[in-house]
């Protein structure tokens, strides 16, 4: 019972996106992962389907300017690094 939740949480989480892609052709979209220690963002171009700018706290950009990376700190730091090189 516990596989076939997750398999259909998976499925939602996958439509959502799908149909946010779809409303919104033309634009590039912003995906963030969040982890225990990092966080990761990126700029996706789905009609060329490739990252057009990436951005982390695992990066030299990121580790000139703070050590750690797993604060509300670093990731607005993230958030500004990813913004400069949009």
């Amino acid at each position: 019972m516990k596989t076939s939740n997750r398999e259909r949480l998976r499925i939602n989480r996958k439509k959502r996106v799908r149909t946010h892609v779809q409303k919104n052709k033309g634009k590039c979209r912003l995906t963030v992962f969040r982890s225990a220690k990092h966080v990761y963002a990126q700029i996706i171009d789905d009609i060329a389907g490739r990252t057009l700018v990436a951005e982390s706290t695992v990066s030299p950009a990121f580790r000139e300017k703070m050590k750690s990376g797993g604060n509300v700190k670093a990731a607005t730091l993230v958030g500004n690094l990813i913004g400069e090189k949009a």
